[in-house]
């Protein structure tokens, strides 16, 4: 999707510059389905067209359960694109998994505000394709917004799976409109017949766990990352305080100067290291220092 983003950045097409009330970083986005109760399709859309039927406000509404369509009564059901909070994008791209025959697509097509452009992968929407959709006059503003609708029924029953395109390289769910991509924390489906439910998504705020920190005295302190970071901790992810040996400093002596560092400090300093004093206050290295048993006239022979 970048390579299409940037030829319509340099077109002049895409839009740029989210107002202050929208979000430009994606992270956390997802991709619900959701099918609006009783909204049937049929081969004559109304006026409105069909991506102004969407009626999700939030994840604890989303409709995906069982869905009992059959030839006589086909559906329609959307991509919903959701955020933390309303947000500003340009690009999306998903693909779908099922299993043939399970669910028939009769109809389909991109919602975008304004006009937009589509790249479909080769049988879309087969089972094990994808599709790429960009804004070229407006972008999308908002939350809970559809950006794609399929109408159609359950054949066999099964679930009709969204997932990353398989067409793209990398993956990659939205796009913003300054071009930076961004991957799909979720994606939904649309369970058909009795018994097969659908798969919800909600965007959500990931809390970080906090794991071992070393501070310098030589204790340990379950933090997050930048707490441990703040306090000059070395943090260890992933490990308990039980799982790690944190070093103590100990005195120092580099001549009469004392010190209560670690031992590469120590070394560093040229010092003596001596872990059998618990601190500088009284200092032990003025009692320490180093004498050789010599004779005069050696010692003499050094200053010659």
């Amino acid at each position: 999707m970048k390579r299409v983003l940037l030829a319509l950045a340099l077109l002049g097409l895409v839009s740029v510059g989210a107002s202050a009330q929208l979000q430009t970083d994606l992270s956390g986005g997802v991709f619900i389905a959701h099918h609006p109760a009783g909204l049937l399709y049929s081969s004559d859309p109304p006026a409105e067209g069909w991506c102004a039927f969407n009626d999700l406000t939030g994840c604890a509404d989303q409709n995906n359960d069982q869905m009992m369509a059959g030839a006589d009564d086909p559906i329609v059901w959307y991509v919903i694109a959701a955020f933390l909070e309303d947000s500003e994008w340009c690009g999306i791209e998903f693909g779908l998994e099922y299993t043939p025959y399970s669910w028939l697509p009769l109809g389909f097509g991109m919602c975008v505000p304004g006009e937009g452009l589509e790249i479909p992968g080769t049988g879309w929407p087969a089972p094990g394709t994808g599709t790429s959709v960009v804004t070229t006059t407006e972008s999308w503003q908002g939350n809970f917004m559809p950006v794609y609708w399929f109408g159609g029924y359950g054949y066999y029953g099964g679930l009709t799976q969204l997932i990353d395109n398989p067409g793209s390289a990398a993956a990659v769910g939205f796009a913003n409109c300054d071009q930076v991509e961004f991957p799909a924390d979720c994606f939904g489906g649309i369970g058909w017949g009795d018994g097969v439910d659908g798969v919800d998504c909600c965007p959500e705020i990931v809390v970080p766990d906090p794991w071992a920190c070393c501070l310098y005295d030589g204790t340990c302190m379950m933090l997050l990352e930048d707490e441990c970071l703040a306090q000059d901790g070395v943090w260890y992810d992933g490990l308990t305080c039980d799982e790690v040996d944190c070093p103590m400093p100990d005195v120092c002596c580099v001549e009469h100067v004392c010190y209560f560092v670690h031992l590469d400090e120590c070394d560093a300093l040229g010092g003596e290291w001596h872990p059998e004093f618990e601190s500088c206050d009284p200092n032990p290295c003025e009692e320490l220092t180093p004498a050789d048993d010599a004779s005069w006239g050696s010692i003499k022979a050094i200053y010659r």
